[in-house]
């Protein structure tokens, strides 16, 4: 238990343990289980120090829900398919592209098709 009470371990885990709670009702090879040994299992958890996610759970299922209605994971999944698609992010001097990509993938209420048709638009 030291990753969950000792540094340099627990700041990382406190964020990071509460999420993966989610993922319990999944064994090692990724096949859905309600209980180990006997014991039913717990996939309660948490998101927390987030900027528009925090809230509990319970199960993927829900954790999804949550994180799919969170604007700031809105916002990083345009962000990571600007990056995959160019190879390159704000940090090659494109943050002005990253804040419109993000912001014309909101106001197109989560068009997926149109963020990577707006992707081949781009002076870039």
């Amino acid at each position: 238990m030291a990753h969950s009470e000792v540094e340099p371990c627990f700041s990382c885990h406190q964020l990071i343990d509460p999420i993966g709670f989610a993922f319990e009702n999944f064994d090692a090879v990724g096949r859905y289980r309600s209980e180990e040994a006997e014991i039913p299992i717990d996939a309660s958890g948490e998101i927390v120090g987030s900027k528009s996610s925090d809230g509990t759970f319970n199960g993927v299922g829900e954790m999804s829900a949550l994180l799919g209605e969170s604007p700031e994971v809105h916002d990083c999944f345009a962000r990571q398919v600007l990056r995959f698609a160019y190879g390159f992010g704000e940090e090659d001097g494109i943050g002005c592209l990253v804040r419109k990509v993000e912001d014309d993938f909101k106001s197109s209420e989560l068009d997926m098709a149109g963020l990577f048709t707006d992707l081949t638009q781009t002076v870039h």
